[in-house]
Order: C-alpha cells, then structure tokens, then sequence
C-alpha cells in the first residue's frame, strides 16, 4: 500500500532536513520525495484551472512543495497515522509550514496530477531552458539560493522553475519566458544561461547531466568540465 502528502515549506533547505527527518526515521519506506518550486505549480494551476493545490491562506504562496510517498505492508490508515505523527514532528521543528495527507486514492492522483503536469505546463507557457543536473543533496539549497540571485540579478523578470527528484539529488532547473521576460530575449540569452548554471553545478562538485544523458546539446559542454 501506498500514502501520500503534499508539503509546503519555507525553502529548499526545509526540503533536505525533512528528507533527512524521513529517511533517518522510515529508511526505504519512502519510496518518493519530489520538490517543486512555487513558480512551477502557480504555472500549472494557471495553465490547467481544473487543478488547484490543496492548501489555503499563506500556505498557497509557500517558496518550496515537497510531494512524499511511503509504501509498505500496512494500510493506508496505518500509513497515514505514521505519516502524520512524522509531519506533525517537523512541523513542530519547523522544518514544513503546512502539509495535506491524502485522504483517498483520488486525491493521491490529484496530488501528483500536479507534479506530473509541470513539463506540460511549461511547454504552454513559452519556450524555455531546460537543465537536468545533479548535485550532492547537501549542496542543493546553497546552489538554488545562489543561482536564484544571479539570474533574477542578470536577467531580471526571468521566471525560474526548477522542479526534481530531491533523494536523487536530481534537479531540474528550468528557466521560462513571462511577462516581464520575453521568449524571443530568453533565447538570445541561452548560451549565458547554460554556462551561469552549469558552471554552478560543476563548482559544487555535481553533474551537468542527471537522468537524461548528454544527447547532442550537450556535446559541446564536455570539453568545458571534462578533460579529453
């Protein structure tokens, strides 16, 4: 059996102490731990008006989500009872600022109807940049925070949504046009943005490649990070 939360936090570095508070507490029980950026779920319900997140008041604006999954031999009401003994703890450490357990198989699929959504989202919304990177866990909330400010500082109105498999250390940072941002300047802007985030990763010892491959884009890239 299966159970399922979805989680709003302060920030990214709330996501890796609560994976760190799961994993140390139900190990392999925990089957998934995605997080998504606000600006990737405000796109979907945006995009798709029938979804909507499962939080009201501040919580809706919350900078990080964090979809969780255990699964094992108990029931889904024994899951649960464990799920939110676990979330009230963190809640209490202040590690999350809200959290919603599913209450039926149902709403489990709304939950991660919204997660699965993103990559279409996205593609509604304007021809963005795509990075499918990795990064040791650790690392992760330090290169979010620093790569956040240097493209909202370079390229001001630039919408980033990164969104990943965190227990993987599987990141996908994606940037994308908006209103204040256009496509058309988005795309000049491409080669600057590859090196600023790529560059990035490799300096806090991660991939530039995660679960993709390196393809053709990618070619060039490894004469910069590799040797011959």
């Amino acid at each position: 059996m299966t159970q399922t939360a979805l989680v709003a936090t302060n920030g990214m570095a709330s996501c890796v102490q609560l994976l760190i508070r799961l994993q140390t507490q139900i190990g392999s029980s925990l089957t998934a731990f995605e997080v998504m950026a606000n600006e990737c779920l405000k796109l979907v319900t945006s995009q798709f008006p029938q979804q909507h997140l499962p939080f009201d008041g501040s919580s809706v604006d919350a900078p990080w989500f964090a979809l969780l999954e255990l699964s094992g031999s108990q029931d889904r009401e024994g899951l649960g009872e464990c799920l939110e003994t676990m979330l009230g703890d963190a809640l209490e450490a202040g590690e999350i600022c809200d959290a919603t357990i599913a209450t039926s198989v149902e709403q489990e699929r709304a939950f991660w109807h919204l997660r699965e959504s993103i990559t279409l989202a996205q593609a509604k919304g304007g021809k963005g940049i795509k990075h499918d990177i990795a990064l040791p866990i650790s690392k992760i909330p330090e290169f979010v925070e620093e790569m956040d400010r240097n493209l909202s500082t370079t390229f001001p109105g630039l919408s980033v949504m990164p969104f990943g498999h965190l227990g993987d250390g599987n990141l996908h940072y994606n940037v994308g046009p908006s209103p204040r941002f256009a496509e058309d300047a988005l795309q000049r802007s491409h080669d600057r943005i590859y090196v600023m985030v790529h560059d990035a990763v490799h300096a806090l010892g991660g991939s530039i490649s995660a679960e993709h491959g390196i393809g053709q884009l990618k070619r060039g890239e490894l004469k910069r990070y590799k040797t011959p």
